[in-house]
């Protein structure tokens, strides 16, 4: 057996979630490619995949190698001499975000690395929910909030402010807030992605203060809820980089802005760098550098 094409082999199939496809992508059978995954399941003495007539998925065994393995292949690629230089920085990056996070501030973000490394291929991911790193297979992952506890590296690229939210037409309707605790007499756009929808956060003397709203209309997309707001439906919290440009046009007004909550900070994760080649490290490098230099509240 062929030690190193059969860990290239195993590598294959888990970023192509199957043996067919990384036959394909290998220019191989789907038989010999399945020949070279059980032979080094056999040399190790343990089980790397689940295997059903459906789908593949790794084993905790097969996570722990796969960690393994990629050390091995940086390693034999910069010994071969493939990844002394950045300008010759190849692969791909899968990378995972927040909705509205990933359309408005990190998508300009990735355009710029694209253009400035050509031979990455790139693999974005947006959806509200957590993503498991190592289940799901993706690099790097942008959180927004308190994080939980994890064994994944943090980097802080930022921070930006929540701000509340209303037409000129609203407010001529139904009146300017003085507090938070008169959004309960209001109509508010309800975020179902939050962890406390009907709850929002505000600050009053320094300390935390949540304020009950209701509301008959709730999505899972900042971008939706705005749409309904520009309509006059009710109130809603956005980031300060979806309303800003709209403030300054006079399309919203900005609503309690004394009783603004504190920042929501915005993180970059990823597993150990021991286990990431030149090109994850040059787009964690990448990320941190563009956000210090453009802070996120200002990107628009």
């Amino acid at each position: 057996m062929d030690l190193f094409k059969a860990i290239t082999t195993f590598q294959q199939v888990v970023k192509h979630k199957s043996f067919s496809a990384a036959a394909n992508a290998m220019n191989l059978v789907p038989s010999a490619v399945s020949r070279q995954v059980s032979e080094l399941e056999k040399w190790l003495g343990v089980r790397l995949l689940h295997r059903t007539t459906r789908s593949i998925g790794l084993t905790s065994e097969g996570r722990a190698y796969l960690a393994k393995m990629a050390l091995i292949s940086q390693n034999v690629a910069e010994l071969k001499g493939e990844m002394l230089s950045t300008t010759e920085l190849a692969g791909e990056l899968r990378l995972t975000a927040p909705l509205i996070l990933g359309k408005h501030v990190l998508t300009p973000v990735l355009s710029q690395f694209s253009e400035q490394y050509p031979e990455i291929d790139l693999s974005l991911f947006l959806t509200n929910r957590v993503v498991d790193l190592a289940e799901e297979s993706y690099d790097l992952a942008l959180r927004v909030g308190d994080l939980a506890d994890s064994s994944l590296v943090a980097r802080t690229l930022g921070e930006y402010q929540v701000k509340t939210l209303a037409t000129p037409g609203y407010i001529e309707r139904y009146g300017k807030l003085e507090t938070p605790e008169q959004l309960k007499h209001h109509r508010c756009l309800i975020n179902s992605a939050k962890h406390t929808p009907r709850r929002w956060l505000y600050q009053i003397d320094g300390k935390p203060v949540q304020a009950k709203v209701r509301g008959e209309i709730e999505s899972n997309d900042p971008e939706c809820l705005l749409a309904f707001c520009l309509q006059s439906r009710g109130i809603v919290q956005l980031p300060d980089f979806l309303a800003s440009p709209l403030v300054k046009k006079g399309e919203l007004v900005e609503l309690l802005g004394q009783y603004t909550p504190p920042p929501q900070p915005v993180t970059l994760l990823f597993t150990s760098t021991k286990l990431m080649g030149p090109a994850h490290r040059e787009m964690i490098d990448f990320l941190v550098s563009y956000f210090h230099q453009s802070p996120i509240g200002k990107i628009s």
